[in-house]
């Protein structure tokens, strides 16, 4: 902060000599967990790129890149508190530019899409979720092949949408899927909660068969997810 202070008393608020250090201190601010703060010294940073080297350079698709990182900081610490809508409008907002620096097939953008839809199964909003869920899915496949744990992880956070809406075939189904994925890595914490969940629905969805309607079912609970992206 002094050696900036001085550049800016020195050269002024806009020299280009200022872009590196304003970086600098927005990564440092972002370590931190304070993306609003970080946000601030970016725009200025990426001001200054714009003007002197043009917007299609390199480093203000790195600066641009870092303030998507921002935002999504930004937008974890809104989703901590259940501020849904305001979580969203970020995720919104890294999305945007992670679309315009790397284009749709990059896995950033699939990142901000699972990220939208875990908001979006937060808020019960299950077809938007299932929605964000199938376009990071689309571009995870299409950019590492179907058989990466990514992918699998990705059948399983489906499947938890259609588990928490009663729709255990297809949840199964997913399960299934995303397991089928897991056991040809070495990951054996994750197949087990895979089998586990799957027992479970398994045994919920033929008590749903068995009980008639209007009376009340088991008293066992849905499995727990496997965690948010």
């Amino acid at each position: 902060e002094k050696c900036l202070a001085i550049q800016v008393k020195v050269h002024g608020a806009d020299h280009p000599s200022l872009a590196v250090p304003y970086s600098n201190m927005a990564l440092v601010y972002a370590e931190q967990g304070k993306p609003a703060e970080a946000l601030e010294l970016y725009d200025k940073c990426l001001a200054i790129q714009i003007k002197t080297l043009g917007e299609d350079s390199p480093f203000v698709a790195v600066t641009c890149t870092n303030i998507a990182r921002s935002y999504n900081g930004k937008a974890v610490a809104y989703q901590a508190e259940d501020k849904y809508e305001e979580a969203l409008h970020f995720y919104q907002k890294s999305l945007d530019i992670e679309l315009k620096v790397h284009g749709p097939d990059h896995t950033s953008v699939a990142n901000s899409y699972t990220n939208m839809a875990f908001v979006f199964k937060k808020m019960c909003k299950y077809p938007e979720a299932l929605e964000m869920y199938e376009k990071g899915r689309a571009i995870v496949m299409k950019v590492l092949g179907n058989d990466r744990p990514e992918v699998a992880k990705l059948h399983c956070l489906m499947a938890e949408v259609y588990q928490t809406q009663d729709k255990y075939a297809k949840a199964l189904e997913l399960y299934q899927q995303g397991l089928d994925i897991y056991v040809i890595w070495p990951d054996d914490t994750r197949v087990a909660a895979v089998h586990n969940n799957m027992a479970i629905l398994s045994r919920l969805q033929d008590q749903a068969l068995m009980t008639p309607t209007g009376l009340p079912g088991s008293s066992e609970s849905a499995p727990p997810p496997l965690g948010p992206p």
